[in-house]
């Protein structure tokens, strides 16, 4: 059983600062003192849950998100890094319709999107997500028909991107935020192959 420290659990318990409403089952997952990758802590986790990751950088791509649960770095998003190396995506988001996701605290880089389609970075294809205080950068694709590196793909989904930066990132069409709710973002040295938009169907403050 590895030891995890007091320190390493308080600060993980002070997460819940974030705002989730917890239930008296819910369970905060550490990574990587209780499960090795960030994607082994979110297929632990249940609804509710909070998977809560310590400083490093975690190179994995296509992390799937089914259930309704906090994705959180205890230290902040320059010291928390997901690096997709160009393999896949970095969250794919796909709750059931009601249920509510939040990732909260990273530098999502290096995402790689295929042709006809975009969400490098973050991909929502259901739920509700709010993506938090985060930096998405180095999202790349091919040049004809790819689009932004945080994108809702549904038209029923509602999604928030709350205090982030997303820059430095590359797609044919939007390579910015596409169909979010946006507030108090930046968003600059984005480039495009075919439309430009820093902000693609969004509603923003």
């Amino acid at each position: 059983m590895k030891h995890i420290s007091i320190t390493t659990r308080l600060a993980a318990l002070l997460i819940i600062g974030i705002g989730l409403t917890m239930n008296s089952q819910a369970a905060i997952i550490l990574v990587p003192q209780e499960q090795p990758t960030i994607a082994a802590g979110i297929s632990a986790a249940k609804p509710g849950d909070t998977v809560a990751v310590s400083s490093g950088t975690y190179n994995e791509h296509n992390i799937l998100v089914t259930n309704g649960i906090t994705v959180t770095s205890i230290n902040g998003p320059t010291n928390t890094i997901i690096d997709s190396q160009h393999a896949g995506k970095g969250f794919i988001v796909s709750p059931p319709a009601l249920a509510s996701v939040r990732i909260v605290g990273f530098t999502i880089q290096n995402g790689q999107m295929p042709d006809y389609d975009g969400g490098g970075a973050v991909f929502v294809t259901s739920g509700n997500c709010v993506i938090s205080k985060c930096i998405i950068q180095g999202v790349s694709g091919p040049a004809d028909y790819t689009y932004g590196p945080i994108n809702n793909n549904n038209a029923a989904a509602n999604v928030l991107v709350d205090t982030c930066i997303v820059r430095n990132n590359f797609a044919a069409n939007g390579a910015g935020i596409m169909g979010c709710n946006v507030r108090n973002c930046w968003i600059y040295n984005n480039t495009q192959g075919n439309n430009c938009a820093a902000l693609w169907v969004c509603n923003a403050t």
